[in-house]
Protein backbone atom coordinates (compact mmCIF):
# COMPACT_ATOMS: atom_id res chain seq x y z
CA UNK A 1 0.00 0.00 0.00
CA UNK A 2 1.19 3.52 -0.76
CA UNK A 3 -0.11 6.71 0.81
CA UNK A 4 0.77 10.02 -0.84
CA UNK A 5 0.68 13.18 1.24
CA UNK A 6 0.47 16.69 -0.15
CA UNK A 7 1.84 19.01 2.53
CA UNK A 8 2.67 22.71 2.87
CA UNK A 9 6.34 22.59 3.88
CA UNK A 10 9.41 20.55 4.88
CA UNK A 11 8.53 20.47 8.59
CA UNK A 12 5.02 19.21 7.81
CA UNK A 13 6.50 16.60 5.47
CA UNK A 14 8.68 15.09 8.16
CA UNK A 15 6.06 15.34 10.92
CA UNK A 16 3.15 13.97 8.90
CA UNK A 17 5.18 10.93 7.80
CA UNK A 18 5.75 10.14 11.45
CA UNK A 19 2.08 10.68 12.30
CA UNK A 20 0.97 8.30 9.54
CA UNK A 21 3.33 5.63 10.86
CA UNK A 22 2.07 6.18 14.43
CA UNK A 23 -1.56 5.90 13.24
CA UNK A 24 -0.95 2.71 11.25
CA UNK A 25 1.06 1.04 14.02
CA UNK A 26 2.18 -2.42 12.91
CA UNK A 27 0.58 -1.88 9.51
CA UNK A 28 3.09 0.91 8.81
CA UNK A 29 5.79 -1.62 7.90
CA UNK A 30 3.78 -2.57 4.79
CA UNK A 31 3.02 1.01 3.82
CA UNK A 32 5.08 3.32 1.66
CA UNK A 33 4.58 7.00 2.42
CA UNK A 34 5.46 9.54 -0.25
CA UNK A 35 5.25 13.29 0.20
CA UNK A 36 4.95 16.21 -2.14
CA UNK A 37 5.37 19.76 -0.86
CA UNK A 38 2.71 22.02 -2.36
CA UNK A 39 2.29 25.52 -0.99
CA UNK A 40 -1.20 26.35 0.25
CA UNK A 41 -2.13 28.35 -2.84
CA UNK A 42 -1.30 25.33 -4.97
CA UNK A 43 -3.28 23.01 -2.73
CA UNK A 44 -6.40 24.99 -3.60
CA UNK A 45 -5.86 24.79 -7.36
CA UNK A 46 -7.56 21.68 -8.78
CA UNK A 47 -5.64 21.75 -12.08
CA UNK A 48 -2.28 21.91 -10.27
CA UNK A 49 -3.28 19.05 -7.98
CA UNK A 50 -4.40 16.98 -10.96
CA UNK A 51 -1.01 17.59 -12.58
CA UNK A 52 0.86 16.67 -9.37
CA UNK A 53 -1.11 13.43 -9.12
CA UNK A 54 -0.69 12.49 -12.80
CA UNK A 55 2.81 13.82 -13.56
CA UNK A 56 4.53 13.32 -10.22
CA UNK A 57 2.93 10.90 -7.78
CA UNK A 58 1.55 8.28 -10.20
CA UNK A 59 4.49 8.58 -12.57
CA UNK A 60 7.04 7.88 -9.83
CA UNK A 61 5.10 5.56 -7.55
CA UNK A 62 3.01 2.52 -8.30
CA UNK A 63 0.02 1.30 -6.31
CA UNK A 64 -0.91 4.64 -4.75
CA UNK A 65 -4.07 3.83 -2.83
CA UNK A 66 -4.65 7.00 -0.91
CA UNK A 67 -3.76 10.67 -1.45
CA UNK A 68 -4.26 13.08 1.45
CA UNK A 69 -3.74 16.83 1.19
CA UNK A 70 -3.17 18.43 4.59
CA UNK A 71 -3.73 22.18 4.82
CA UNK A 72 -3.58 24.56 7.76
CA UNK A 73 -6.46 26.98 8.19
CA UNK A 74 -3.91 29.64 9.29
CA UNK A 75 -6.19 31.83 11.46
CA UNK A 76 -9.06 31.58 9.01
CA UNK A 77 -12.20 29.99 10.39
CA UNK A 78 -11.76 26.23 10.04
CA UNK A 79 -15.21 25.91 8.50
CA UNK A 80 -14.24 28.29 5.68
CA UNK A 81 -11.07 26.34 4.90
CA UNK A 82 -13.00 23.05 5.07
CA UNK A 83 -15.56 24.48 2.67
CA UNK A 84 -12.78 25.47 0.23
CA UNK A 85 -11.24 22.00 0.57
CA UNK A 86 -14.59 20.33 -0.17
CA UNK A 87 -14.96 22.55 -3.24
CA UNK A 88 -11.54 21.43 -4.53
CA UNK A 89 -12.41 17.77 -3.88
CA UNK A 90 -15.57 18.20 -5.99
CA UNK A 91 -13.56 19.84 -8.79
CA UNK A 92 -11.01 17.01 -8.70
CA UNK A 93 -13.82 14.47 -8.89
CA UNK A 94 -15.25 16.26 -11.96
CA UNK A 95 -11.73 16.21 -13.47
CA UNK A 96 -11.74 12.41 -12.89
CA UNK A 97 -8.56 12.45 -10.80
CA UNK A 98 -7.83 8.94 -9.50
CA UNK A 99 -7.11 8.19 -6.80
CA UNK A 100 -9.11 11.16 -5.60
CA UNK A 101 -7.09 13.34 -3.21
CA UNK A 102 -8.93 13.83 0.08
CA UNK A 103 -8.39 17.01 2.07
CA UNK A 104 -7.80 17.35 5.77
CA UNK A 105 -7.74 20.78 7.40
CA UNK A 106 -5.50 21.17 10.43
CA UNK A 107 -7.32 23.80 12.49
CA UNK A 108 -5.33 26.17 12.70
CA UNK A 109 -2.00 24.43 12.23
CA UNK A 110 -0.32 21.07 12.72
CA UNK A 111 0.84 22.12 16.20
CA UNK A 112 -2.80 22.01 17.37
CA UNK A 113 -2.71 18.27 16.72
CA UNK A 114 0.64 17.79 18.42
CA UNK A 115 -0.34 19.78 21.49
CA UNK A 116 -3.42 17.64 22.07
CA UNK A 117 -1.26 15.08 23.91
CA UNK A 118 0.19 16.70 27.04
CA UNK A 119 2.17 13.56 27.89
CA UNK A 120 3.99 13.76 24.55
CA UNK A 121 4.75 17.43 25.20
CA UNK A 122 6.09 16.52 28.64
CA UNK A 123 8.37 13.86 27.17
CA UNK A 124 9.85 16.34 24.70
CA UNK A 125 10.08 19.28 27.13
CA UNK A 126 11.31 17.17 30.03
CA UNK A 127 8.70 18.74 32.35
CA UNK A 128 4.90 19.06 32.39
CA UNK A 129 3.76 21.66 29.86
CA UNK A 130 0.95 24.02 30.85
CA UNK A 131 -0.99 25.43 27.93
CA UNK A 132 -2.68 28.80 28.38
CA UNK A 133 -5.07 28.28 25.44
CA UNK A 134 -6.98 25.46 23.78
CA UNK A 135 -4.73 24.73 20.80
CA UNK A 136 -7.66 23.64 18.65
CA UNK A 137 -9.14 27.12 19.01
CA UNK A 138 -5.88 29.11 19.11
CA UNK A 139 -5.22 31.02 15.90
CA UNK A 140 -1.47 30.36 16.18
CA UNK A 141 -0.91 27.10 18.09
CA UNK A 142 2.80 27.19 17.25
CA UNK A 143 3.10 30.42 19.25
CA UNK A 144 1.15 28.94 22.17
CA UNK A 145 3.57 26.01 22.27
CA UNK A 146 6.54 28.34 21.97
CA UNK A 147 5.35 30.39 24.98
CA UNK A 148 4.60 27.25 27.02
CA UNK A 149 8.08 25.84 26.35
CA UNK A 150 9.72 29.21 27.12
CA UNK A 151 8.04 29.21 30.56
CA UNK A 152 9.99 25.98 31.16
CA UNK A 153 13.20 27.62 29.89
CA UNK A 154 13.07 25.33 26.87
CA UNK A 155 13.28 26.80 23.38
CA UNK A 156 10.64 25.56 20.95
CA UNK A 157 11.67 25.13 17.34
CA UNK A 158 8.84 23.65 15.29
CA UNK A 159 11.20 22.24 12.64
CA UNK A 160 13.05 20.23 15.28
CA UNK A 161 10.35 19.72 17.91
CA UNK A 162 7.26 18.91 15.81
CA UNK A 163 8.74 15.58 14.62
CA UNK A 164 9.96 14.79 18.16
CA UNK A 165 6.46 15.37 19.55
CA UNK A 166 4.92 13.34 16.72
CA UNK A 167 7.12 10.37 17.69
CA UNK A 168 5.66 10.47 21.21
CA UNK A 169 1.95 11.13 20.67
CA UNK A 170 -0.80 8.65 21.28
CA UNK A 171 -2.92 8.95 18.10
CA UNK A 172 -6.05 7.63 19.84
CA UNK A 173 -5.76 10.26 22.59
CA UNK A 174 -5.13 13.06 20.09
CA UNK A 175 -8.09 11.98 17.93
CA UNK A 176 -10.35 12.17 21.00
CA UNK A 177 -9.07 15.68 21.79
CA UNK A 178 -8.96 17.13 18.28
CA UNK A 179 -11.71 16.62 15.64
CA UNK A 180 -9.53 17.58 12.67
CA UNK A 181 -6.91 15.00 13.71
CA UNK A 182 -9.69 12.42 14.06
CA UNK A 183 -10.58 13.19 10.42
CA UNK A 184 -6.91 12.71 9.44
CA UNK A 185 -6.87 9.31 11.19
CA UNK A 186 -9.97 8.22 9.24
CA UNK A 187 -8.35 9.31 5.96
CA UNK A 188 -5.09 7.50 6.72
CA UNK A 189 -7.02 4.32 7.51
CA UNK A 190 -8.93 4.71 4.23
CA UNK A 191 -12.34 5.46 5.73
Amino acid sequence: MTIALFVEGPSDKKTLRILVRRILGKGAAKTKIVCRIVRQGGLFNARKIKAYVRDDVLLRHQNVDNIIAVVDSECNPCEETQSEAAKIERQLKRLKVKPLPRYCVACHALEAWLGADLEALKQVAGKPVKLTENLFQACRPKEVLRRAFEKLDKPFNHVKDDPRIAEKIDPTKVAKNNPSFAHFVRLVKGR
